[in-house]
């Protein structure tokens, strides 16, 4: 007896671990079939229902063919065994048919595709999907003593299970994936499968049948015998409860994802965010499965409980569905609470929200299971009754959350918006209410004024429509903690004070489409900022008219500059506000632009910013579609589109969402960017952005060293000062005539961006250079490669997304643009005015990176007449450079480390002062000398360049006019840098500054001998 309460116990314990591998390998199915069938919604539904279908074919199979069998536990061991054995060869099987895949997608996509897609995935999911469904009815069955049990039993075992689906969502997002990888997690699920057949079958040699109870801890309360007290539902009943079993398959699937997208509102889109909202959601479920299973053999009158569970769910879903509106409210607050205590208490705290919406209705439905099965239990009578009838019921619920998955996500949410689909859910839930109500043997005026009144409740909003979700709010993205005050006022508990506010004052476009909330936001006016708009995707910031001009424009202009012939096929990843393909279109060399995007909403919306961009739209179908003969539209996953088109290219440009959000990493992966590389011409050149804010030094110095591995010559741009980089690479030299440059580059059209980006000079853009390919590798040289395998940046960046500005700099990464120039062709004048130009340039730049360091690191460097308390660099400036000029007569190059860093804070800090720009100027020259004493010859040029840098500043200074000094610094730069024309030149400007009583150096004379 001990042996066989000891075996039962085990059961329990195998089912949970079942559930966790279950949803492990769910996740890690959608996330390897993403990379083959791309990250659209529709291939993601595709595999959501065949994964379902697989459960509801196995479950229906098992109840009607094997539940009346003998050796249950030992056939549920060999299922987990089959499930392990299977998955662990199944990612070489899903790599295996990519090839007839990608044979069916041509140039752009075939008509057929999305047909394939669904038979791939049901068939290839088919074999371990079917073991799973099939293992609730199986163990129900053994572990069910009696069939007047079944209720108390299955339910139990489906609420054990969920937990263990609990378990694995939770491990998997935040602890296998993360530390592990795809493959070690997939080998870790295959193995636990293993285990848990290798057991099952050593238990099932115990006796096909357990002699305790269907409970671990004591034996289950006997059911309550039939009574007049009781009432047997009727035939009518029984067929509405399984029919309304179906309905709330559906409606809790299209409810989950209408949650998903509206909490995404809320909470942002990372992997942890669905992570989380997904573990919370089947948390409710499992709970609401244990407290119903409990409470079923209890019930005199299962259908008319049921009827309120129902009843109950679309009142609360309705609720919920209002409350969602303010749910960015409530979760900012949260947010900014819960991130100041690190990344573990702010997935607490969001975990705190999501609950207090979504757990009362998740514990009803998760009851239903449960209650219908109490309803059926009569019929459950006779070999394999018991599994029979689970798998029925189950089979019929999981094909109804098929059809809710493909239907909800597909057609209900774009028609009826989020709202609409929530309150529809909610009706779908007391529709069957009523009727069951209506169809239990019980009635009476007390049951239906309860009853009804919780319907009515149900009913009012749509009804009166009361209550709507307001556009601004749900599109503001205030999760992102844009307000340094109201989040301060939020972690004080004036929340009254930290209401968050929108983005814009009008939503100029909104639509939540199948895939993504996109809206466009009129933001007026405010300091130095023009009026303009936003586009918002998911509620965050992903193009604007004006403030992200420059990395737009910077996106397609710099690769077709860089490339060394006029390119005449270009593809764009990611339509923004189309100001990346207005700029390519600039060029009258280009024959075609494809441009890839994967959310139809965003195509629709850049129609608002063409005053910007220059792109001609017409009118269709009640929106906007482009109206550009070179141009073709691709509705994909750009790394789908890059994987299987036969197409080659000049240019790729990428500009994806920030990768903190789910799926955006895939594109920045080493196997993204060799697929870039294998989509190139010969000569071609691809472009990567990639923000710095929000992002761990880690993870970007990760993504720059996986560019440089695969691209042989790379290049990085920085075009907007310390935030937005450029990552430039090509098989072939990216050395830039820079005489051919600035023909290219004075094309009216491409001018005409330029301005809109505020580059009105070549040298300007030029000045956006930032490091070449072997500085990369010296600063980012132990930077792990960012792989398919790792996920490193999906999971790296959202943990480091409310850090604030980034805490380490990356000013000093910067090298000399001069390293990937060839400046040759031009003559001695217009090659000494160039780089005059190009020095200015760099110099105004390098103040604004230094000060976005100064930032990042929170140094609190104040004017001296703010009226705060002096700090350290408010003293007068004469007094600094004194003590400057003292440390750089010091022979120690540390010393001069200093001051050099010093003087680039000040000037971070303060208009670019002339004796600050000398004394940098002088300082960069010594370092130079100290660096070629110790034979550091790339940092002996990097010193020069920089030291010319501020000497041409300190020459254009009007205090220049009459003062020598940075004329005489200036020449002897030229010299070291073996320019001896210019040093003359230089010299002799020096003497011209210092009148009559002038006295030229002697080893300036030298350069008149």
């Amino acid at each position: 007896m001990a042996k066989a309460l000891r075996a039962s116990r085990a059961v329990w314990l195998l089912f949970f671990c079942s559930g966790a591998s279950g949803l492990v390998y769910e996740v890690l199915w959608t996330r390897h079939l993403g990379l083959i069938f791309g990250n659209t919604v529709h291939s993601l539904a595709a595999v959501l229902s065949s994964f379902m279908a697989g459960l509801a074919l196995g479950s229906w199979l098992a109840g009607r063919y094997l539940a009346g069998r003998g050796g249950l536990l030992k056939l549920y061991g060999i299922f987990e065994v089959a499930i392990g054995l299977y998955c662990a060869v199944l990612p070489w099987l899903f790599e295996a048919v990519a090839p007839l895949y990608g044979s069916l997608y041509g140039q752009t996509g075939h008509a057929a595709v999305p047909v394939l897609r669904f038979a791939i995935s049901f068939l290839f999911l088919l074999v371990p999907t079917t073991c799973m469904g099939a293992t609730l009815p199986l163990l129900s069955q053994y572990m069910t003593r009696a069939p007047d049990r079944m209720a108390r039993t299955a339910g139990a075992l489906y609420a054990v299970n969920t937990f263990g689906a609990v378990a694995g969502a939770s491990a998997a997002g935040f602890l296998l994936l993360p530390y592990l990888g795809r493959g070690a997690t997939n080998l870790a699920a295959v193995a636990l499968n293993l285990l848990l057949g290798a057991v099952a079958v050593y238990l099932s040699r115990k006796g096909d049948a357990p002699d305790a109870p269907a409970t671990s801890e004591a034996p289950a309360e006997p059911a309550p015998a039939e009574s007049a007290e009781q009432s047997a539902p009727s035939a009518t009943a029984i067929r509405v409860a399984a029919l309304a079993f179906g309905v709330t398959g559906f409606a809790a699937m299209a409810t989950q994802i209408a949650w998903t997208r509206a909490l995404s509102l809320a909470i942002g889109s990372s992997t942890y965010a669905f992570s989380l909202i997904v573990a919370v959601f089947i948390f409710g479920l499992a709970a609401g499965g244990a407290w119903g299973s409990r409470r079923a053999p209890k019930l005199a009158d299962p259908a008319a409980s049921l009827a309120r569970v129902l009843l109950g769910i679309g009142f609360l879903a309705m609720l919920v569905s209002v409350f969602l509106g303010w749910s960015p409210v409530l979760f900012f607050w949260l947010i900014a609470i819960g991130h100041t205590w690190g990344f573990p208490a702010l997935m607490a705290f969001e975990a705190l929200g999501v609950a207090l919406l979504l757990f009362l209705p998740t514990l009803l439905m998760g009851a239903t299971l449960p209650l219908t099965l109490r309803i059926y239990q009569t019929r459950a009578g006779g070999a394999g009754g018991v599994g029979r009838t689970v798998g029925g019921l189950y089979a019929i619920n999981t094909v109804g959350s098929i059809l809710g998955s493909l239907l909800g996500g597909l057609v209900l949410l774009p028609v009826l918006r989020l709202q609409h689909t929530l309150q529809a859910g909610a009706l779908l839930y007391t529709l069957p209410g009523l009727a069951l109500l209506y169809y239990a043997p019980r009635g009476g005026a007390k049951r239906w004024a309860s009853g009804g009144l919780l319907a009515a409740l149900t009913f009012l909003p749509v009804l009166t429509g009361a209550l709507d979700w307001n556009e601004l709010r749900m599109a503001s993205g205030a999760y992102l903690l844009r307000d340094p005050a109201k989040v301060e006022a939020a972690r004080a508990f004036r929340f009254a004070e930290a209401l968050p506010e929108p983005i814009g004052d009008e939503a100029v476009y909104y639509k939540e489409g199948t895939a993504a909330t996109v809206a466009v936001l009129h933001v007026p006016a405010a300091g130095p900022f023009p009026e303009g708009l936003v586009l918002t995707v998911g509620g965050k910031p992903d193009a604007s008219s004006h403030t992200d001009m420059a990395t737009q424009v910077g996106l397609t202009l710099v690769p077709m500059l860089v490339h060394a012939g006029p390119p005449s096929e270009v593809l764009v990843i990611g339509m923004g506000s189309g100001g990346s393909l207005g700029a390519a279109l600039a060029m009258d060399e280009l024959q075609r632009a494809d441009v890839v995007e994967i959310s139809p909403e965003v195509m629709e919306a850049s129609y608002h910013f063409a005053p910007y961009t220059g792109l001609r739209y017409k009118p269709s179908g009640g929106t906007w579609v482009l109206d550009e003969p070179k141009v073709e539209t691709i509705l994909n996953d750009g790394r789908n589109h890059l994987r299987f088109t036969t197409r080659r290219y000049d240019v790729i440009s990428s500009e994806p969402s920030n990768p903190w959000i789910a799926g955006i990493g895939n594109l920045f992966t080493r196997e993204a960017f060799e697929l870039c590389r294998a989509r190139l011409k010969e000569g071609g050149v691809m472009c990567q952005w990639l923000h710095r804010y929000g992002m761990g030094e880690e993870a970007f110095r990760s993504v720059w060293r996986t560019f440089a591995e695969v691209f042989p010559h790379m290049q990085v741009w920085c075009v907007e000062p310390g935030m937005d980089f450029l990552l430039v690479g090509s098989d072939a030299s990216l050395t830039i005539p820079v005489e051919h440059w600035q023909q290219r580059i004075a094309d009216p059209g491409i001018q005409e961006f330029l301005k809109k980006a505020n580059y009105d000079r070549p040298a300007e853009l030029l000045a956006c250079l930032y490091a070449d390919r072997a500085s990369v590798l010296e600063v980012c040289g132990d930077a792990p490669l960012h792989t398919d395998d790792n996920l490193l940046l999906e999971f790296n960046a959202p943990r480091t997304l409310y850090q604030g500005r980034p805490p380490y700099p990356v000013a000093h990464w910067r090298v000399s643009p001069e390293r990937s120039l060839d400046d040759d062709s031009l003559s001695p004048a217009r090659r000494r005015a160039f780089l005059e130009q190009l020095d200015l340039a760099l110099a105004g730049r390098e103040r604004y990176e230094v000060r976005m360091d100064l930032r990042s690191l929170e140094i609190p460097f104040h004017a001296a007449d703010d009226g705060r308390p002096p700090t350290l660099y408010d003293q007068p400036l004469a007094v600094v450079l004194e003590k400057a000029q003292d440390q750089v007569r010091d022979d120690s190059e540390s010393s001069l480390q200093k001051v050099a860093g010093l003087l680039r804070q000040m000037i971070s800090i303060s208009p670019l002062e002339f004796e600050v720009a000398l004394s940098l100027a002088e300082t960069e020259r010594q370092l130079a000398i100290r660096s070629l004493a110790r034979k550091a010859q790339p940092a002996v040029w990097e010193h020069l360049r920089c030291a010319r840098r501020y000497a041409h500043v300190a020459c254009r200074h009007p205090a220049a006019r009459n003062d020598p000094r940075p004329h005489e610094v200036l020449a002897r730069v030229w010299s070291n840098l073996g320019e001896k024309d210019f040093a003359r030149e230089a010299a002799a400007a020096a003497r011209e500054a210092g009148g009559e009583a002038y006295v030229l150096p002697t080893d300036l004379k030298k350069l008149f001998e």
